[in-house]
C-alpha cells in the first residue's frame, strides 16, 4: 500500500477503530475434558475500515502491508491458519480479512456433574498489540455462528453466541 505506514491506526486521533468479529465453527473434533481444550476448525472474520486504502479497492494485499489490529485466539494452545494472510479492500477503504484456523483453545470443564453436565465453551479473540481505546471489538452477527451439523460424537451442541467482554486489562 503506498505511503501507507502499517503501525499506525486509522484515523490515530480518532475515536477507536472499530473492527466487526466474526466467529464461525465450521467443525468441532474433539473435546478433551483431561486437558481441559477443544480443538476445532473456525472461520473467522475481521472487517474494519481504513480510509488510507480506500484508492485500492478491489485489490487484495498482504495484510502484512496495511494495519492489522492484532486480533488473535487468547485461549490457543496452539492454531494452523490455513489461507493466505490477505486482505480485500472494498469501498471506502473497508478492509475484510478472512481467515480459517485449525485451533486447539484452552477451555474449562465443569465436571461436578458428570456425565450430565452441560458446558459452555468460549472462543476468545482479542488484540494483543492494540489497548481498547485503539480497538473496539464489535461482535458481526451475522457471521457468528456454528455449522448446524458437527462431526464431534458422543455431544450434544446447543447454540452459540458471540459477546465482547473487558475479561482482560489493557496490560495483558
Amino acid at each position: 500500500a503506498p505511503d501507507v505506514r502499517n503501525d499506525i491506526r486509522p484515523e490515530p486521533n480518532g475515536p477507536p477503530t472499530k473492527v466487526h468479529v466474526g466467529i464461525r465453527l465450521i467443525d468441532l473434533m474433539e473435546v478433551n475434558d483431561v486437558q481441559q481444550t477443544l480443538t476445532a476448525d473456525l472461520g473467522v472474520i475481521l472487517r474494519w475500515t481504513d480510509p488510507r486504502l480506500a484508492m485500492l479497492q478491489g485489490c487484495e494485499i498482504s495484510i502484512d502491508d496495511i494495519w492489522f489490529p492484532g486480533i488473535v485466539f487468547a485461549n490457543a494452545g496452539r492454531e494452523l491458519a490455513t489461507r493466505p494472510r490477505e486482505a480485500g479492500i472494498g469501498p471506502g477503504g473497508e478492509v475484510t480479512y478472512v481467515q480459517r484456523y485449525y485451533a486447539t483453545l484452552a477451555t474449562h470443564h465443569n465436571l461436578r456433574e458428570f456425565p450430565f453436565d452441560d458446558q459452555t465453551f468460549r472462543i476468545s479473540m482479542r488484540s494483543l498489540e492494540w489497548a481498547e481505546s485503539d480497538v473496539q471489538l464489535v461482535v458481526d452477527e451475522q457471521t457468528t455462528g456454528r455449522r448446524e451439523v458437527l462431526n464431534i460424537s458422543d455431544w450434544q451442541i446447543g447454540s452459540t453466541a458471540g459477546v465482547v467482554s473487558r475479561e482482560y486489562g489493557d496490560v495483558f
